[in-house]
């Protein structure tokens, strides 16, 4: 335990009912592709670009369902992604790309990263946090999705500041 009485690891992971949404949608995509794919109707006509067979677009649709679903049944299973602070630096754990370690000495900076987008309904612009790492090298590494951005910078810096 350290000074500030928290315990290492403290580690931050995405939260299981947002995989469950992204693993429904997926079983959803492949049940309305599937009933496609097996209905005999006439030709769709794709944004008037061209026009396929029903079937054709049931199967592209249930396939995107079935690697959608697979990826968040191996995030669900592995516990990706996951960044762990520990007592000799920073770890983080994606769901495609590997680990990233990073020791608390090559820390420079930890910054709050906004993106205003447009929002898909009505106007106006969503706000969309993610924690960046400057290390001491010049290197970036961006870290979303698993906590408000504020907590985490937050934490990350009351922890370096101990471990320095």
């Amino acid at each position: 335990m350290d000074q500030t009485g928290d315990r290492l690891p403290i580690i931050f992971q995405q939260k299981k009912k947002d995989i469950w949404i992204v693993m429904a949608i997926g079983a959803a995509m492949l049940v309305v592709g599937t009933a496609m794919a097996l209905d005999s109707a006439v030709l769709v006509s794709v944004f008037g670009l061209f026009r396929a067979p029903r079937s054709t677009i049931g199967w592209i649709v249930a396939l995107a369902g079935v690697v959608i679903a697979l990826a968040a049944l191996d995030s669900i299973i592995r516990g990706l992604p996951r960044l762990e602070l520990r007592e000799e630096g920073i770890v983080l754990k994606k769901r495609f790309g590997g680990v990233t370690r990073i020791q608390w000495r090559e820390v420079e900076r930890v910054d709050v990263q906004r993106k205003f987008v447009p929002k898909t309904r009505g106007l106006g612009t969503e706000v969309f946090e993610n924690v960046v790492i400057t290390t001491t090298r010049g290197g970036k590494v961006a870290i979303s999705e698993m906590a408000p951005a504020a907590e985490m910078r937050e934490t990350i810096m009351r922890v370096r500041g101990i471990e320095r």
